[in-house]
C-alpha cells in the first residue's frame, strides 16, 4: 500500500516532470549501465534495458531486458534435436515424464554450459536432500553458489538428509602430485593470493585449521552469509560448515573419474539449461544456447578468407546465414523493407516534428513519397553509384529522409555528427567519395566551404534548416531539392533499386574512436534489415493496430546504434518517431508521448537538479544521465543475450576467466572503406569480429563487459594488468568519486587520478567547481563542510581524504595480486568532460588525452620510484 501510494503521489510527478508520463522502457548503450541509474528508473515503473554493440556490428549485437534476469545459473540438462528417441516401448506415461510437448528431453542431469559451450555434468536431481522438516533442498545449486562467492573453496558438499538443517563439508583449493593425482598440503597460487589479500599469511591448509586463521574463516563465513540471502526458505540455509584436512581427489575416493569433467561441446541443433530447483515449480525455459566453439559455426572446407569481408565500394559479401533456414530472416533491401512498412502502415503516423508551437505529421505513405523524391533528387544532382551522401546536422525529419533517399539513389548514406570539425568531415567526404553534402544550417554549412577545394567528388550541397544567405549555383535549399527530381521517372528509380542486393553497402558509418585515425565502416543492407527484425523481436515492440510504439531520437542518428534503434526499428514496426525539439521543452503536449526512449550514457543529470526532461534534450548535446558500474554488483555489467542467430565466443582467457571477445552473425560489418590492413586486423576468414573488448560469458550465455584490451597496462615487471576492474570498484567504494583513470605502463606500480562529483554548465557541458548535492550530502554526513571542489583539494580537507584513503584500503583489499593494488592516487582540481578534452562524445574516457593532459600529475606519482 505505501509503495502505491507513492507511486501515485510521488513517482508519476517524477516521470511527469521528466516528460516519460508514456514512457515504458529505456535501452542504454555506448557505455555499461550504472546501478543507480537503474533503480532510479526502475523505481518509477520504467524498465532498463542494455545493449552491446559496435559500430561494426551495425550497432546491437546483445541485448538485456527483464526478462533475462534469474535467479540460479545450475539447472537441468535438456536437449533436442534428430536425435533424441522415439519413446519409451509400451510406457507412455514414462515416455511423457522424460519429453515434453516441445520436443526436449529431460535428461534428470544438472549442469552448467561455459562460455566456450562445453557441457559440464554437476548433479542429479535425484542427489535431492530431504530435511526432518519434509523440505526437499537441491545441494547442487547452493554447492556451486558457494564455490562462486568464496574463491579459496574447491568442494562443498551439502548433508542434511534427514537432518534438522543443512551443514556444508569445505575443502580448499591445493596443490596436487603431478604423479599421483593426490592433493598436498600446499594451497594453489590464487588461494594464497586471496590470502594476502585478506592479510592472512598462511600457505597451506594445517596452517589455517591449526590456527582457525581468523581472517580465512571470517572470509568463509561471509561468504557463507550471502549465499543464505539467495536461499528461498530457512531451511535452505546453511547453519554450519567446517574445513577439511585434505582435498577431495578421484584417488581418496570422494571423486568419481567423470567429477566435474567436461563432456565435451555439444554437437546438438541446441541445448539449454532449466534455471533453480524445479521440484520448488520456479522453473522457466531459456532460450537456445549454441555451439561457441572457436571453429567457423558453419565450417566450409574451403573457406575463401575474403568472403565475408570487402573494402570496396561495390564489393559484395558472403552473408552469414544459419543452419536452418526456417529460422533465418530473408535477406532484404533497405527499399524493400521502407516499402514494406509504406504499404503495410500507410495512413499511421511516421514523423512528427515541433515547428513554430506546432507538430508537423507526416504518414508512413506521405513519408516513403518524400523518400522517393529525395532519391530523384539525389540521382539529378549527379549521385553516382557507390558514391556517398553526407548528412550533417542534428536529427530532424529531413535526415531521415535523405538518408534513406540516398540509399534508394543507389549511393551511400553517410551520417556525419554535428560537432565534427572540418578536417574530420574532409577525412569522411574523401573516402566515401561524397558526392552530395546535406547540412542543417549556415554554421555546417561554412565547415564545408572550407574545404570544399579539397572535395574533388562533391557536387552539390542541400541546406534544409536555415534559410540560405549567400545564393550559390551548387547550392539548393531543400524544398528546391525535393522539386528537383521531377523530371526523374518513377521506372529509371525503380530500375536502380531493383538492382541492388542485400549483401552490398548501403550505408557508411565513421567510427569515432579515442585514439588513431578515423575509419569509415561500411554497413550493408541485410546488416541494416536484418540487426533491425531481429532487435525489433527481442524488444516485443508493439504493431499496428493492436498498438504502435512511439519513440523519441534525440542521439545523434550518426551513430549507427541510433539509426537502428529510432529511425529503422520504428520503420519496421510501424512505430510513430518524432524528433526533439532544439528548444528542449516537455514532449507531453506531443500528440503521442513517447514509449521507448535509447540513450548514450554520459555525466549526471538528474542529481544536478536539470528540470530539462531527459527524454527531449536536443541531439547536439550529451545525454547527461548518471553512469557508475559496480563490480560487486556485477548485474550492472551484463550486457544480455546475443541476439538470435548471433555468436559470442571469449579467447585466451585469463585466471579469472576474462577474455578476448569475437562476434560472429548478420549485423557483422562488410569491412573498412579502403582498407585491407585494418580490416584484417579486426577480422578473420571465418567471419569473427574480434571486438576488441573483454569479458565472459557467464553459464547462461550472458555477457559481461570487463574493459578493453587496449587498456592493460604493463608494468615494468611485466605483469599485466586491466584497469576496468579496480577502477570500477574505486567508484563502488568512493562513492563521491566520478571518474576515475589507472596509469602505470611501463612503471613499478599502480597510480590513479580522481575527479569527483560536480555540478555541470547545461549550456556548455563544463563542469563547474560546485560539488552535486549528493556529494555535498555525503559530505555532510561525514562531517565535512564542503561544497566546492576547492573545499576539498586546495584546502586538503582531512576527513574527505581520510574517506578516499579507506576506500582505497578496500579496493586494495580486492586486488588479485600486489601488482593490482593501486599505490598513490590523486584527485584532480576539475571534472573530465568532453569539453576539457577528457572524454569522448560518448562520455568514454580518452586515456591517451588524459594521460597528456595531466602528464605532470602523473610523473609527479613516480619521481622517487627508483628510492622505493
Amino acid at each position: 500500500m505505501n509503495y502505491r501510494l507513492a507511486k501515485q503521489l510521488v513517482f508519476s510527478r517524477i516521470k511527469s516532470s521528466l516528460g516519460l508520463d508514456h514512457c515504458q522502457s529505456f535501452l542504454s548503450g555506448a557505455a555499461p549501465l550504472g546501478q543507480e541509474t537503474s533503480e532510479f528508473f526502475l523505481s518509477l515503473d520504467i524498465p532498463m534495458g542494455e545493449t552491446y554493440g559496435l559500430s561494426e556490428s551495425s550497432g546491437p549485437n546483445s541485448v538485456s531486458r527483464c526478462s533475462h534476469y534469474r535467479a540460479l545459473s545450475v539447472g537441468e540438462v535438456c536437449v533436442w534435436g534428430r536425435h533424441v528417441f522415439m519413446g519409451y516401448l509400451d510406457r507412455e506415461d514414462a515416455t511423457r515424464e522424460a519429453v515434453d510437448q516441445e520436443g526436449w528431453l529431460h535428461s534428470g542431469d544438472l549442469g552448467r554450459v561455459d562460455s566456450q559451450g562445453f557441457l559440464y555434468i554437476t548433479g542429479r536431481i535425484k542427489e535431492l536432500l530431504i530435511t526432518t522438516g519434509g523440505e526437499n533442498v537441491a545441494p547442487v545449486p547452493t554447492e556451486a553458489l558457494v564455490k562462486k562467492t568464496i574463491p579459496i573453496v574447491s568442494n562443498a558438499v551439502l548433508v542434511a538428509d534427514q537432518a534438522r538443517f543443512l551443514s556444508m563439508l569445505l575443502t580448499l583449493k591445493c596443490q596436487t602430485n603431478q604423479g599421483s593425482g593426490e592433493p598436498l598440503d600446499k594451497l594453489t597460487l590464487p588461494a594464497i593470493d586471496f590470502c594476502r589479500a585478506l592479510g592472512s599469511q598462511a600457505s597451506t591448509v594445517s596452517e589455517i585449521l591449526s590456527s582457525q586463521d581468523p581472517l580465512v574463516y571470517a572470509a568463509i563465513q561471509q561468504g557463507i552469509d550471502a549465499v543464505n540471502q539467495e536461499a528461498t526458505s530457512n531451511a535452505q540455509r546453511i547453519r554450519k560448515w567446517a574445513i577439511l584436512e585434505k582435498d577431495f581427489s578421484v584417488s581418496g575416493g570422494e571423486l568419481g573419474f567423470s567429477a566435474n569433467s567436461a563432456t565435451g561441446a555439444p554437437a546438438l541443433e541446441s541445448l539449454r539449461l532449466l534455471p533453480g530447483d524445479h521440484h520448488l515449480g520456479d522453473c522457466r525455459l531459456m532460450g537456445a544456447v549454441g555451439v561457441l566453439s572457436g571453429a567457423d559455426p558453419h565450417p566450409d572446407p574451403h573457406p575463401d578468407p575474403g568472403s565475408y569481408w570487402t573494402t570496396e565500394r561495390d564489393g559484395e559479401v558472403r552473408l552469414r546465414l544459419g543452419r536452418d533456414a526456417n529460422d533465418q530472416e530473408a535477406p532484404l533491401t533497405v527499399h524493400d523493407m521502407v516499402m514494406h512498412s509504406a504499404v503495410k502502415y500507410v495512413n499511421y503516423i511516421a514523423l512528427g516534428t515541433k515547428r513554430r508551437n506546432h507538430w508537423h505529421l507526416l504518414t508512413y505513405g506521405e513519408y516513403y513519397e518524400l523518400c522517393r523524391r529525395a532519391a530523384k533528387g539525389f540521382l539529378k544532382l549527379g549521385l553516382e553509384r557507390f558514391h556517398g551522401v553526407g548528412i550533417l546536422g542534428l536529427n530532424s525529419e529531413e535526415w531521415v529522409i535523405a538518408n534513406i533517399g540516398a540509399i534508394m539513389a543507389g549511393g551511400f548514406s553517410v551520417g556525419i555528427l554535428s560537432t565534427a570539425t572540418p578536417k574530420a568531415c574532409q577525412i569522411i567526404a574523401k573516402k566515401a567519395e561524397i558526392n552530395v553534402l546535406v547540412v542543417d544550417t549556415d554554421k555546417q554549412l561554412q565547415k564545408i566551404t572550407q574545404i570544399q577545394g579539397s572535395l574533388k567528388h562533391l557536387k552539390a550541397i542541400v541546406q534544409y534548416e536555415d534559410a540560405i544567405q549567400t545564393a550559390r549555383p551548387d547550392l539548393y535549399s531543400w524544398q528546391s531539392f525535393l522539386d528537383l527530381g521531377s523530371d526523374v521517372s518513377d521506372e529509371a528509380l525503380d530500375h536502380i533499386m531493383d538492382s541492388q542486393k542485400p549483401n552490398q553497402c548501403c550505408t557508411l558509418v565513421y567510427s569515432v574512436g579515442a585514439t588513431g585515425p578515423p575509419k569509415v565502416i561500411m554497413l550493408s543492407h541485410d546488416n541494416i534489415t536484418w540487426t533491425t527484425a531481429v532487435t525489433a523481436q527481442s524488444l516485443c515492440y508493439k504493431f499496428p493496430p493492436g498498438g504502435q510504439e512511439v519513440l523519441v531520437s534525440y542521439l545523434p542518428l550518426s551513430y549507427v546504434c541510433a539509426q537502428i534503434f529510432d529511425m529503422w526499428l520504428a520503420i519496421a514496426v510501424g512505430g510513430a518517431l518524432y524528433f526533439s525539439p532544439q528548444e528542449a521543452k516537455s514532449l507531453s503536449q506531443a500528440p503521442h508521448p513517447p514509449g521507448a526512449v535509447s540513450t548514450a550514457p554520459g555525466p549526471g543529470s538528474l542529481r544536478n537538479g536539470s528540470r530539462t526532461p531527459l527524454a527531449v534534450r536536443p541531439p547536439s548535446l550529451p545525454v547527461w544521465a548518471s553512469v557508475s558500474p559496480s563490480v560487486r554488483r556485477n548485474r550492472c555489467e551484463l550486457s544480455g543475450k546475443g541476439l538470435p542467430n548471433t555468436r559470442t565466443k571469449v579467447k585466451e582467457e585469463d585466471e579469472e576467466g576474462i577474455g578476448s571477445i569475437s562476434i560472429w552473425g548478420r549485423n557483422i560489418f562488410m569491412g573498412y572503406v579502403i582498407d585491407n590492413k585494418g580490416t584484417m586486423q579486426k577480422t578473420d576468414c571465418y567471419g569473427w569480429l574480434h571486438t576488441g573488448d573483454l569479458g565472459f560469458l557467464d553459464v547462461d550465455n550472458f555477457l559481461y563487459i570487463r574493459g578493453n584490451a587496449k587498456d592493460i597496462i604493463t608494468l615494468s615487471s611485466g605483469k599485466m594488468i586491466n584497469p576496468s576492474p579496480i577502477e570500477e570498484r574505486v567508484k563502488t567504494y568512493i562513492p563521491i568519486v566520478h571518474y576515475v583513470m589507472v596509469v602505470g605502463q611501463d612503471a613499478p606500480y599502480l597510480c590513479a587520478l580522481l575527479t569527483l562529483k560536480c555540478q555541470v554548465n547545461w549550456e556548455t557541458g563544463e563542469p563547474r567547481t560546485a560539488l552535486t548535492s549528493e556529494t555535498v550530502a555525503l559530505c555532510r554526513s561525514l562531517g565535512s563542510q564542503a561544497t566546492r571542489l576547492v573545499d576539498i583539494v586546495h584546502n586538503c580537507d582531512p576527513i574527505i581524504a581520510d574517506f578516499i584513503s579507506k576506500g582505497m584500503e578496500a579496493v586494495n583489499a580486492e586486488a588479485t595480486s600486489d601488482s593490482a593494488r593501486v599505490v598513490k592516487w590523486a584527485v584532480l582540481d576539475t571534472d573530465f568532460s568532453v569539453s576539457g578534452g577528457e572524454l569522448g562524445v560518448t562520455s568514454r574516457l580518452k586515456r591517451e588525452a588524459v594521460a597528456r593532459i595531466y602528464k605532470a600529475e602523473i610523473e609527479h606519482f613516480y619521481k622517487d620510484a627508483r628510492s622505493l
